[in-house]
């Protein structure tokens, strides 16, 4: 289940990120990151009911790879 699917009312209240394994980040703004040095960039969201997004979205730019709920 995705957070915001099937919850009336919900909407997503948090975005998480992590760029390489590093400390989860709450999304606030747009940001750029290069493929050189970015390897793995994972996210999920947490709807206003408390859902959180599953599977976890990982994108892979080694692998050319993209994991979950979305694309890229």
């Amino acid at each position: 289940m995705r957070a915001t699917d099937n919850v009336p009312g919900s909407g997503v209240k948090t975005t998480q990120y992590r760029i390489n394994g590093s400390t989860w980040i709450t999304y606030t703004t747009p940001f750029t990151f290069y493929a050189g040095v970015t390897h793995i960039v994972e996210y999920f969201s947490t709807d206003n009911a408390g859902n959180i997004e599953n599977p976890m979205n990982v994108m892979d730019f080694d692998k050319g790879k993209f994991t979950g709920a979305g694309k890229f």
